[in-house]
């Protein structure tokens, strides 16, 4: 199993892989059994030979069935996780300044208020 994403282009990433893989899967049945059809009809149909091509489609349609559902349900836990990661709020930074750094600072703000006031 994958380590869990953290950032949301972990979880884009994620969400595309789900997809894709199902998209492949998907592809890949309507490419072969077709031809599995095609082949039962050029060499068996007229025998009267049972349609064994049935078989390979209920089978593999089934499953295939099984990773749209599970697919879907992985894409829709990895969209709440983006969507917690996106409504998050952002960390705030602090950035610790020495005390002689800070009293400078707020002499100098203090001097641009005074000026501000008399100009």
């Amino acid at each position: 199993m994958d380590a869990p994403a953290t950032t949301v282009s972990d979880l884009d990433r994620e969400i595309a892989r789900e997809k894709r893989g199902f998209t492949v899967h998907a592809l890949i049945y309507w490419i072969v059994v077709p031809a599995l059809w095609m082949v039962w009809l050029s060499t068996q149909a007229q025998a009267g030979i049972v349609p064994w091509p049935l078989f390979a489609t209920l089978g593999w349609g089934f499953g295939l069935m099984g990773h749209f559902f599970g697919m879907h349900r992985k894409v829709k836990q990895l969209l709440a996780e983006r969507d917690d990661a996106l409504l998050a709020p952002a960390p705030q930074l602090e950035i610790p300044l020495a005390e002689a750094e800070s009293d400078d600072l707020l002499a100098r703000a203090e001097a641009l208020l005074r000026r501000e006031r008399a100009g």
